[in-house]
């Protein structure tokens, strides 16, 4: 039962993320060829970087007590 649950979540997620991609580029470039807007990834990626270190240096100090 467990199994079957996992496999249709993955089949509805997989769906509804592809649908999320099939969206239309924004008409900046009329004629041309369409580009996608850049995407931002500093802020999340340097909030996952401190997060990974603090718990790294958590890790380290609970394993040196």
């Amino acid at each position: 039962m467990l199994k079957k649950r996992i496999i249709l979540f993955l089949i509805v997620a997989l769906s509804w993320s592809l649908s999320a991609v099939a969206q239309p580029c924004p008409p900046s470039n009329p004629g041309g060829p369409c580009q996608p807007p850049g995407k931002p990834i500093d802020g999340a990626l340097g909030i996952l970087l401190v997060v990974g270190a603090a718990y790294g240096i958590k890790k380290l100090r609970e394993n040196n007590e």
